[in-house]
């Protein structure tokens, strides 16, 4: 059990320390405070553009914890860029993948006591990293490590490997605030109770449901830009449909795929919005088309991300029956697989924080017929039907849903624009057009709505 106040938790954790501090205060104590507050200044700045904390600055000495072991190198390599051409200011940095102990602003632990050692193995300045830091960062792109080998650290019981990193650090990844969300209830028709949240102003903006989801989760393990975005502009409605999350989890499918733009407008009636945008974004694509359709009244525009419209012949009968017994009998492993697919180049953390995401969404065996219904969804013959305006936004490159069904949707809705990308990651990713992308969609999303159907 751990104590109130106490967090403890798996961080790549960062250590730094002044070359020559101890001789520099010896010759010249205001010159050695000087430079003191000159690391603190410039660490600081840095940890919080890589997503990390600062959690002890300690004489000479600074210790931040991130969330991944990439930032936490690619801020060490920034560091040791500004210091380069510094006369005054070397600085050791070392950085170690383990659990640390945080209370009341110190830290402790196995990890740190690790972190610290390795920091003063970086000869003359520069940055040394653990085996298991390695592990996370070795297929990364502008990034050498030279391994030094095992070494035999003060008070650590096993020899630790250590590897000497160089390279440019890459630009601090887009990465959105956590939304802190307050989840409410309502109760469908069906009797089944559905967990939403709403938050933001203005504009009402339906992220439609994914294939499996939970609110509670998705914003801390999954933080999003697109809805970071969309509730900064709008009033942001997102919900678990039925089966997954924090909602009703009895599914019954022979309500047939109708029930999920049912749910919607049920959803949009309780929250007594009239009219609303619609976000359908991959395997929530089809539903977005069929409440558009089905409820033209209700739609102001339509923004179909990474999506499709007839699941049969765009996804491989082989693979789609290898990945419903993937997903039936080894969730787990499935769930890792999935997410190799949506994300581009994931590292080890990330992996493990969206798989575990998606597992405590649903359980295997719905998350396998949800999964099945996904790949046998064809809205084709709505698309005509639909009258709100229409932004489709793909990726050539796509991985998880071809590219071909984003221009299968704009090319059969009379109102569609198709805004294609380059690059492979599924939906926005965290490609370096983001923020225009997100421009692009704020603009349409501004636009004069649909007129009302006659």
């Amino acid at each position: 059990m751990v104590a109130e106040g106490v967090e403890r938790k798996l961080a790549a954790i960062m250590f730094t320390d002044i070359v020559g501090y101890t001789a520099l205060m010896a010759e010249s104590e205001e010159q050695g405070l000087r430079v003191r507050e000159k690391h603190r200044a410039l660490v600081r700045p840095l940890v919080e553009q890589y997503h990390g904390e600062s959690i002890e600055a300690r004489g000479d000495q600074s210790l931040s914890v991130f969330s991944t072991a990439l930032d936490a190198v690619h801020c060490a390599l920034a560091i040791e860029a500004r210091v380069e051409d510094d006369p005054e200011l070397k600085l050791h940095v070392g950085i170690h993948l383990g659990d640390v102990v945080v209370q009341g602003g110190e830290a402790s632990g196995d990890g740190v006591n690790i972190a610290s050692r390795i920091c003063e193995l970086s000869e003359g300045g520069g940055l040394c990293i653990s085996g298991e830091v390695y592990r996370s960062i070795r297929n990364q792109p502008g990034i050498e490590a030279t391994p030094l080998g095992e070494r035999d650290l003060k008070n650590v019981p096993e020899p630790v490997t250590v590897y000497s990193v160089a390279g440019a650090a890459a630009e601090p990844r887009l990465v959105p605030r956590p939304a802190r969300l307050e989840t409410a209830y309502f109760t469908k028709r069906n009797g089944a109770r559905v967990a939403y949240a709403v938050t933001g102003a203005g504009s009402a903006v339906v992220v439609v449901a994914p294939w499996v989801n939970s609110l509670d989760i998705a914003a801390e393990t999954s933080p999003d830009l697109l809805h970071e975005y969309l509730a900064r502009h709008h009033r942001l409605v997102v919900y678990d449909k039925q089966g997954t999350g924090l909602s009703e989890r009895l599914l019954n499918l022979e309500e047939g795929f109708a029930r999920h733009a049912d749910e919607v407008i049920e959803l949009l009636d309780h929250l007594s919005i009239d009219r609303a945008a619609l976000i359908g974004r991959s395997q929530a694509a089809p539903v977005s088309i069929d409440v558009a359709a089905r409820y033209p009244d209700r739609v102001s525009h339509l923004v179909v991300l990474a999506g499709y419209a007839k699941g049969p012949g765009l996804f491989k009968p082989k693979a789609m029956s290898a990945m419903l017994d993937l997903v039936r009998g080894h969730w787990g492993y499935g769930s890792r697989v999935l997410t190799d697919m949506f994300r581009t180049t994931p590292t080890p953390e990330e992996v493990d924080r969206f798989a575990a995401w998606m597992r405590a969404s649903a359980d295997a065996e719905t998350a396998a017929r949800l999964l099945q219904e996904i790949y046998e969804a064809d809205v084709t013959d709505r698309l005509p039907e639909v009258v709100a305006p229409t932004l489709v936004i793909h990726r050539r490159g796509d991985r998880a849903i071809p590219y071909t069904g984003g221009q299968a949707v704009a090319a059969g809705i009379r109102a569609a624009r198709l805004l294609s990308l380059d690059g492979a990651a599924h939906g926005l990713g965290q490609e370096s057009d983001v923020k225009d992308v997100l421009a692009v969609l704020g603009e349409f999303l501004t636009e004069a709505h649909a007129p009302r159907p006659r």
